[in-house]
């Protein structure tokens, strides 16, 4: 007769089993939700910076969740200020949290021709694609919308 209150082996690995279950489970149902919800997926961004000739890296370097400041510095400003020439305006988003997309892009020039490692990051809320730019990562590197408008 099993003692009370222990866990057999065969009950921590049904256990053990429910739980991974469980996990599967959740994850791919917040996978169908996001889909169903018309969240912005790391390939819908992707084919964004396609749709401005921009070539990237398959995989996303990175995927973050960042808050959009309530108040914004003489930095962000003028970061806003390109969002604006591009069409976008982060002040509606001040305080909110959203996903931001960083790509490595592959085919980004200097002024000269001169290829550059560049990241762009593309800033996603409520399903919809709300700005971004491009950066290059050299010395004194410029920074643009995703036209390339400021270069």
């Amino acid at each position: 007769m099993p003692r009370k209150g222990k866990i057999s082996l065969k009950g921590m690995l049904a256990l053990a089993l429910i739980l991974v279950m469980a996990v599967f489970l959740i994850k791919n149902t917040v996978s169908c939700i996001n889909a169903a919800s018309g969240e912005v997926t790391e390939q819908d961004a992707r084919e964004f910076l396609a749709g401005f000739g921009w070539k990237t890296e398959e995989a996303a370097a990175g995927v973050a969740e960042i808050t959009i400041p309530a108040e914004f510095s003489d930095v962000y400003t003028r970061y806003n200020e390109l969002q604006k020439k591009q069409g976008y305006d982060l002040s509606a988003y001040r305080g909110e949290r959203v996903r931001q997309y960083t790509f490595t892009v592959l085919n980004f020039s200097s002024d000269d021709g001169v290829n550059e490692t560049a990241l762009a990051h593309v800033l996603t809320c409520g399903g919809e694609i709300i700005g971004g730019d491009l950066c290059s990562m050299a010395l004194g590197g410029v920074m643009t919308g995703f036209k390339g408008e400021t270069r």
